[in-house]
Parts: structure tokens; sequence; C-alpha cells
């Protein structure tokens, strides 16, 4: 009878769309502006950081990434199984791969958090479902959680609860959102999962502001506030003709049909901060990202090609928090910079900036440099 109730207020204070943006975009994404073009009006500066080769290990692809003050981590789902601890400089210092059957182990982690009040990595594993709390550096065990189901993203209320994101078709849970107590017993759930036809994504689904965390679903154009005992709309974008109605994503044949191409599907990532909203989408297979302003509500969206301090590429984009916007490149891009004078001609500022960032000399084969943007 309890769960009842809880369906039915969930339901109820999911109803409407919170405040709504009006993102209006020209029929050719070339006719944006690109980021480039801001100046440091959103991004402040830029911090390249050149990652080193671990001697006992190879970093495949940056599936989940986390910063804070004096390290980087780097979750590597697929190739290597585990999480790259890195100092702010880029300097390897541990790497985390504790794979295997013994109490201490598991068979994959495809998430990680970071605990700042304890300092704490914690990696999201299943086979068992389990939350594993290791020291800063990932050198020690320090507690081990059982999960009732295998999480992919977790956020912590300011409250003292947290909020864990499940993923859809990658697991058998019912629901995407589940609440839990300081000690990880379940509290409620939320947001039914439509695994039947949304695939994996190892976007972060999750984000926090100002202690409040907030969710963005794998399809339509709502941002939801995630409390510990509600749930609520808090924005939501319109795309105009460029927007996929919602009947149309409660309908598995009519989103097959349609040409995905012509309309932006879902917000990919959305992160709040002190003087903005941003989201970033996919729109005619271009990266693009809108600013809307807190303070005096206009928007502005941008092609996410070349950066506004160096005016070198933008980078994949990996994730935001509250004061960072994360991507990276190849190293062989950076390579292929360093040594072509027609771009040094072009750019000297930015290959200035980029040659200066780095600690010894690139090769094509390196590990791949990140780019922190810092937001105003």
């Amino acid at each position: 009878m309890v769960f009842i109730m809880f369906s039915c207020q969930e339901k109820k204070n999911r109803s409407g769309l919170g405040e709504k943006i009006l993102i209006e975009l020209p029929s050719k994404v070339s006719n944006l502006k690109d980021i480039s073009d801001s100046g440091n009006k959103y991004i402040s500066s830029i911090e390249y950081i050149q990652l080193q080769s671990a001697e006992n290990a190879v970093l495949g692809k940056i599936d989940k990434l986390i910063i804070t003050d004096n390290r980087v981590y780097i979750l590597d789902i697929f190739k290597y199984g585990g999480v790259f601890v890195y100092d702010r400089e880029g300097q390897v210092i541990n790497t985390i791969n504790l794979t295997g059957q013994g109490p201490d182990e598991y068979s994959n982690v495809f998430g990680i958090y970071y605990e700042e009040q304890d300092s704490t990595i914690n990696l999201l594993c299943r086979h068992p479902n389990k939350l594993m709390k290791l020291d800063m550096d990932g050198r020690k065990v320090i507690k081990q959680f059982s999960l009732q189901v295998a999480l992919l993203d977790l956020k912590k209320l300011k409250d003292g609860t947290y909020v864990g994101y499940t993923g859809t078709s990658s697991n058998n849970s019912t629901h995407s959102i589940f609440i839990f107590s300081e000690k990880f017993e379940l509290i409620r759930t939320e947001f039914f999962n439509k695994s039947d036809w949304t695939e994996y994504t190892t976007e972060n689904k999750l984000s926090t502001y100002d202690g409040k965390v907030y969710f963005t679903p794998e399809y339509g154009y709502t941002e939801y506030e995630v409390m510990t005992d509600t749930v609520r709309p808090y924005y939501t974008c319109d795309f105009g003709i460029y927007s996929i109605p919602m009947d149309v994503f409660d309908n598995k044949e009519k989103y097959n049909k349609l040409e995905r191409n012509r309309y932006i599907s879902c917000i990919k990532t959305f992160q709040e901060t002190n003087n903005y909203l941003i989201f970033s989408y996919l729109f005619q297979g271009s990266n693009l990202i809108s600013f809307f302003s807190k303070s005096n509500k206009t928007k502005e969206t941008f092609l996410a090609l070349n950066n506004p301090i160096s005016k070198l590429g933008f980078g994949n984009f990996i994730s935001m928090d509250e004061n960072h916007i994360v991507t990276y490149f190849e190293a062989e891009t950076a390579f292929r910079i360093l040594n072509n004078q027609e771009i040094r001609e072009r750019i000297p500022e930015g290959v200035e900036i980029l040659d200066r960032a780095m600690k010894q000399p690139v090769n094509e084969t390196d590990e791949p440099i990140l780019c922190i943007y810092n937001i105003n």
C-alpha cells in the first residue's frame, strides 16, 4: 500500500514542465556561431592536462571522469575495467583494477563517485551489485555496501541521502532513479525505465549544484530536481519545430519511424552553475551547447568546434560540473597541431598555450590530452 501511494505521488509531482526555455535554432547548424566567438563571456580560462602513461595499464576509453582539487579519476569500463588516478599535473598516482571473485573484488565497475566528506573514491560495481569505498588514491578498500540494483552514477543530496541512476537496457530494473539512505538502504524509486527501446549510455545523467541533484532523462527535454521525498520538473527546453512531440516518445513504433537527424532527441547533459544553466545536445550530427543566464534570462547557443581561449579544437565532450566543462583530444591531434607550421602561423597564441602546458614532448601514441574549461 505504501508503494502505491508513492507511485501516485511521483506521477503528480512530475506533471508539468517547470520553467520553459525557448531555444531557437536555424534550419542549418552551420549558421550558428561557434563557441570560440564568445570570448571569455562563459569560459574564463583553459587548463590542458597531458596524461602520463601507466606502467601496468593502457587507458582504452574515457567513460567517466571526476576532477577534484588535486585528483583526476578516469573510469575505463570495458578495456581496462577499472580506474586511473592522476594528480592535476597528469602524473599517474595509481591504477585500480580489482577484478575477481573475492570479497574485496568485483566482476565489473560501471560508475565512480567521489565523496567529499571523507575524501574517498567510490566504485559502483555489479556482479554483485555493491559500492566499494576506497581511500583517495584507491590503494585501500575502506568499506563496502550491498546495493539492490546496479548503479551507473551516484550523487549526494544536502540532507545526506543519495540519488542513484541505474541506466536503461544494461540492467533489469523497472526504474531509473533510486533514493538511498546514508547507509544505502533503499528509500524509494522514481522514473519508470524504458529499457525496451533506450540504449545503454555513459552520459552523465545526474548533476549537482549547491547540494541539489538534477536528473536528465534519456528522452525528452525536461530537467528534474530529485529530492529525498519527491521530484519536481525544473526546466524544460523547447526547441520548436525541432522538438519531438511527447506522444512520440511514448510510442516506440512512431519513434523509430522518425528522421531523427531532423530533431533533437534529448538533452545529453545538463549543469547548473552560479551564473548559468548549461545544456549540451546533438543536432544534425553536431555538438551544440546552450547557455541560459539565471540573472537576465538571456540565452545563447553555439557549435562546440573550437574553444574561446586558445582557438584550438574544443575537444570531445566528457562531463560538466559546477565549475568546469571537461573535454579531451587524442595525443595524435596534439602532435599534429604542435608540428604543423601552417597551424602555428595561423593560431600562434593557441599553439603556444598548448605547447607550454605539455610537460614532455608529445608522441602520437601517448595518452589523451584533457581540456578543462573554467566556467564564469
